[in-house]
């Protein structure tokens, strides 16, 4: 008994520590992090795109090189596929504004069908340094959260309409949907017996052309009052509007230890710069921010990992609730009738406690300022 009530006390403790996390640091899912997944289309597509032999060859090579400088950047960004990405340096910058000045895009209706696939965070290069758009404070390298967990991967996909089963949320943009977009953040704790799954699920519709204009102009009068450089500029014909659903929380490698929605939606505008058969680039429709984006193989398994975790029924709050006070009130009655059990007890019963105010006060770590 005494050591069941410890490890409870332990995988409660590790769960309360993670849930803390949650209430300020899911943001990457919610601010500008989807901006790359509706790239306009591959550049070999059948889209309209046409380019000369000589500037095809020069793309290729300048799609390689790039790949090989987030392989060996030293920074995580490519060494492992999916992990936490790698921030901004010369020649990341340099050869992405290449890759975006050799591209062009078409207003064709399809234009959205060649995106599909999925995808992981291997680049972002902040409007502002120091920021952490992919993420938030789940992945700041000098965060809480990092000292007490370890990213293992962090992916953007781009799905048909309703492939994961949940139609869009409103029947006013439903018609114009082009996609389904899924952002997940895994980490994993005490050599992994703790898995941890931030999972962001949201409708991708297509902004007007008045629409585009009006988020131009916010952003630059944005950055003219806070007197920085206006980095989002023109928006093109790819971008959309993302609408997402509440964070979905899973812990456990299945989900089954607790998974439960926390959180508003929300809703981010984003855009593209360049798209191929190998890596994408997007920008964020409101702040600037750019993301390099790696394309994976659809029967890869770690990138599927978060469907059968998002198709799990999500837990109520209020029965959530309940096991926590059921939990709550057996810590008490350990901490009272044994007295060897008491620390387990005490420390059980004040887990538990602190982890239903965080269900019921959490916002899912959802940040709409962009």
């Amino acid at each position: 008994m005494h050591a069941a009530a410890a490890r409870t006390a332990l995988l409660l403790l590790s769960i309360s520590a993670l849930l803390t996390l949650c209430a300020n640091a899911f943001c990457v899912t919610s601010r500008s992090t989807f901006s790359g997944r509706f790239s306009q289309h591959r550049r070999r597509s059948t889209t309209g795109l046409t380019s000369t032999t000589g500037d095809v060859d020069s793309t290729d090579q300048t799609v390689s090189e790039l790949l090989k400088a987030l392989d060996g950047d030293g920074d995580g960004g490519g060494g492992a596929v999916g992990a936490s990405p790698s921030g901004a340096n010369e020649r990341t910058v340099s050869l992405v504004e290449s890759l975006e000045d050799s591209y062009s895009g078409t207003s064709n209706n399809d234009r959205f069908a060649p995106l599909l696939g999925l995808y992981a965070v291997s680049a972002v290069l902040p409007s502002k340094p120091g920021d952490n758009p992919v993420g938030g404070k789940w992945t700041r390298k000098e965060g809480i959260a990092q000292k007490l967990l370890r990213t293992r991967a962090t992916y953007q996909h781009l799905l048909p309409v309703n492939s994961t089963g949940y139609l869009p949320t409103s029947a006013n943009y439903a018609a114009s949907a082009v996609g389904e977009a899924v952002n997940v953040i895994s980490l994993e704790a005490l050599f992994g017996l703790i898995r941890l799954n931030v999972i962001l699920r949201g409708d991708a519709i297509p902004l007007s052309n008045d629409e585009r204009k009006q988020c131009e102009e916010e952003a630059a009068s944005r950055a003219k009052e806070r007197g920085l450089v206006n980095k989002v500029g023109k928006l093109s014909s790819l971008t959309v509007r993302a609408k997402f659903d509440p964070p979905r929380i899973a812990f456990g490698r299945k989900g089954k230890i607790l998974n439960l929605n926390l959180g508003p939606r929300s809703s981010v505008v984003l855009d593209t710069t360049y798209c191929d058969d190998k890596v994408r680039v997007g920008k964020g429709g409101t702040s600037g921010t750019k993301f390099v984006f790696r394309r994976l193989r659809s029967d890869d398994e770690e990138p599927n990992e978060w469907r059968p975790l998002l198709a799990r029924r999500p837990l109520r709050k209020s029965k959530a609730l309940i096991v926590l006070g059921s939990v709550l009130g057996w810590g008490i009655q350990s901490a009272v009738r044994d007295p060897k059990a008491r620390v387990a007890g005490i420390s059980i019963s004040a887990v538990a406690s602190i982890v239903g105010a965080i269900v019921v006060f959490s916002s899912g770590g959802i940040e709409q300022d962009n």
